[in-house]
């Protein structure tokens, strides 16, 4: 069931921006508020809704809000709300709301890459024969396992780039556990820029999306609001 707007209420949501994190939502419980609040309450109880994330999904889809508001919402709604009971919600107007949103943080991150490639550096071939025609015919004619190739441990990383063709990565594997040793010192004033995340935002350039959330990923980060 979608939420049923005021004109006023619609046209203030289309209008109202408080040009920071917050965007169109109140940074105080307002009576739109306490609306969003019963629909989400009721649809819990319905068992509509289960998850974080589908809270944060149904205000989106049901409402003109981003994503950005959807999580303002839905972590108030957690905060504030028993959602068990049938608390008159209107007792909460006028209480200050929490923000809470999704922060992103550019640095280096180290990370372990598996590489597929090919190329033909220097080796060896071994195989038996009573004569070294024989042997080229027992790697020409016979079976892989008729001939053995020769351990290539010095194949260091200017070889490999010099002699491979590097045409697949087949895995990324970004070390979380190293990245924390990076956020160690508490006082990390100007170390980081910390930025406010918004879903396809492109004001950093269209490479950017590069780096945006997967849905799994944003699931994740979502089990902490409330």
């Amino acid at each position: 069931m979608k939420v049923k707007l005021t004109e006023e209420q619609y046209n203030r949501l289309l209008t109202e921006n408080t040009n920071d994190e917050w965007g169109r939502v109140s940074k105080t419980v307002d009576a739109f508020t306490i609306k969003v609040f019963k629909q989400i309450r009721d649809k819990i109880q319905n068992g509509g809704l289960k998850m974080n994330s589908d809270i944060v999904d149904y205000i989106v889809n049901n409402l003109v809000l981003t994503q950005e508001e959807a999580i303002i919402l839905a972590h108030n709604f957690k905060v504030m709300v028993d959602f068990h009971s049938q608390d008159d919600l209107n007792e909460l107007l006028g209480k200050p709301m929490e923000f809470m949103g999704v922060w992103q943080i550019p640095t280096h991150v180290p990370t372990v890459v598996e590489l597929t490639g090919r190329g033909y550096p220097d080796g060896r071939v071994y195989a038996m024969g009573r004569t070294p025609e024989e042997a080229i015919r027992t790697i020409r004619d016979g079976a892989e396992n008729d001939f053995e190739i020769g351990v290539m441990n010095d194949l260091d990383l200017d070889t490999v780039l010099d002699e491979f063709d590097i045409d697949i990565v087949d895995e990324i594997f970004p070390q979380k556990g190293m990245v924390q040793n990076d956020f160690y010192d508490d006082d990390y004033t100007g170390k980081f820029e910390v930025l406010p995340y918004i879903k396809d935002d492109v004001s950093m350039g269209i490479r950017s999306l590069q780096h945006d959330l997967s849905r799994k990923k944003l699931n994740n980060l979502l089990r902490n609001i409330g």
